[in-house]
């Protein structure tokens, strides 16, 4: 690869850029590197797992006061994990560069499926070590109940706190105090509910003091807003409530130390569903 620097391009015509397909893109790209997308119709580059649309910057999540952003499926190209690779003292890398390092518990399986995910029982789990109880932010996560036992999935470890899961129910907030939690909502498995094993991705807000409001969404839409909640999460992660774990798959997992927008939450879901496929 060529590298240029302080260099000028003299001409009255274009620099024509690196053209292709979706599937033509660099299997491991550096942030920064650009193409033109056949397939889209646009500049696009790439940043920290996501392509993003040059001129909107449409497919790239916020990164204004992200403090924690946990991907697998980036780890598994740095550190050269396979498909269906059982990981072993492995932790996830926290990709906004902050060092907020993730520790994985058990030996859970990789899979390079929906951008890459880990498939965990009831006894794996992955612990970072944001604390947000008395901290205003934001929190996306992607994860699916999986078959077998099926309590919470994106929790914490040091409070009360859950995100998308619960008994059963794939629509649930509780943040120190409910935000959402429908009956109507609980699915058993065998009774063919296609939401019962199906990806999600879960934002959900909370504002400590003044600010004062919780807010659910899911796959970018506002599902429930309120003040019932009084913490944010403490040591966040996924499987980590002892008393209520589940047979699971999880995702990318990303934490704000503010309270993102509704429109912010629409962006950053929408960069997961193009770098997912969902």
């Amino acid at each position: 690869m060529a590298q240029l620097k302080d260099t000028v391009i003299q001409g009255t015509a274009g620099l024509t850029l690196p053209v292709g397909t979706i599937a033509q893109r660099n299997s491991n790209p550096s942030d920064g590197e650009m193409r033109y997308n056949t397939e889209l119709g646009y500049v696009e580059y790439y940043y920290k797992g996501f392509w993003g649309q040059a001129q909107s910057s449409w497919g790239i999540p916020p990164f204004n006061g992200l403090v924690g952003y946990w991907n697998p499926g980036l780890d598994a190209v740095a550190k050269g994990w396979t498909n269906s690779q059982t990981l072993s003292g492995q932790s996830l890398t926290d990709w906004s560069g902050n060092g907020n390092t993730a520790t994985i518990s058990g030996t859970p399986t990789y899979n390079s499926n929906y951008g890459g995910t880990l498939t965990l029982t009831t006894s794996q789990s992955v612990l970072t070590p944001i604390n947000h109880a008395s901290q205003s932010g934001t929190v996306i996560c992607l994860s699916r109940y999986n078959g077998g036992t099926n309590g919470r999935i994106c929790t914490a470890s040091s409070n009360n706190w859950l995100l998308g899961h619960w008994n059963t129910g794939v629509l649930q907030y509780y943040s120190a105090g409910w935000i959402t939690s429908s009956s109507s909502n609980q699915f058993s498995p065998g009774t063919g509910q296609p939401d019962y094993t199906t990806f999600h991705i879960y934002a959900g807000t909370y504002g400590i003091g003044t600010s004062g409001y919780y807010g659910f969404f899911v796959n970018g839409g506002l599902g429930s807003r309120g003040t019932g909640g009084s913490a944010g999460p403490n040591q966040l992660g996924y499987n980590l409530y002892s008393s209520e774990p589940s047979s699971c798959e999880v995702g990318i997992l990303m934490c704000w130390n503010r309270v993102l927008t509704d429109y912010e939450i629409m962006k950053a879901t929408a960069a997961i569903q193009l770098r997912t496929g969902l």
